[in-house]
Parts: C-alpha cells; structure tokens; sequence
C-alpha cells in the first residue's frame, strides 16, 4: 500500500486496501482488518481526504475499540483533518 501511495496511484491503494480489509474480515479477523482501515486514513489524510478520513476512522472503531495500532493511526489521522476532540478520545 505504501509503494501506491508514493507513487501517486491513489486507485491501487483504494483497492489494495479495500481487498485487504475484505480478507481479514472474511477470516473474523477484526483487530486487522481495523488497522488496515486506520492506517489507510492516514494515508488519506496526508492527501488532504478528510471526509474519507473520518468515514475509514469509523469504520476501523466500529471493527475493533480495543486495538492500541488502530487508536494510534486514526488519533494521527483525525488530528490532521482537524477534529482533535474526537482524535482525543
């Protein structure tokens, strides 16, 4: 996903990322699958993507609260899209 994303091919590491997620949840792999959701909103909100930020953010809470990975990226992610309430909490 990292090589798509310096390279600029913003399509591949949608899809890379949304095959990934897809995998982990189909093996009930949920701690995963979250981090995967959380570190692709990272990646999104370097980009300046902050609906799909906060949209990818829930997404990875609603799979996995308990994932100290998944709490750190999206707490990264949601600080660089501006919602430092919710990326306190």
């Amino acid at each position: 996903m990292e090589l798509a994303f310096f390279r600029g091919d913003l399509h591949k590491l949608r899809s890379l990322s949304e095959i990934l997620v897809k995998q982990q949840t189909r093996t009930n792999r949920m701690e995963n699958a979250a981090f995967q959701l959380a570190r692709h909103a990272r990646l999104e909100s370097y980009l300046g993507n902050y609906a799909l930020t906060r949209n990818l953010c829930r997404q990875a809470e609603e799979a996995s609260r308990d994932n100290d990975l998944m709490l750190d990226n999206c707490g990264k992610a949601l600080g660089n899209a501006g919602e430092g309430t919710q990326a306190e909490t």
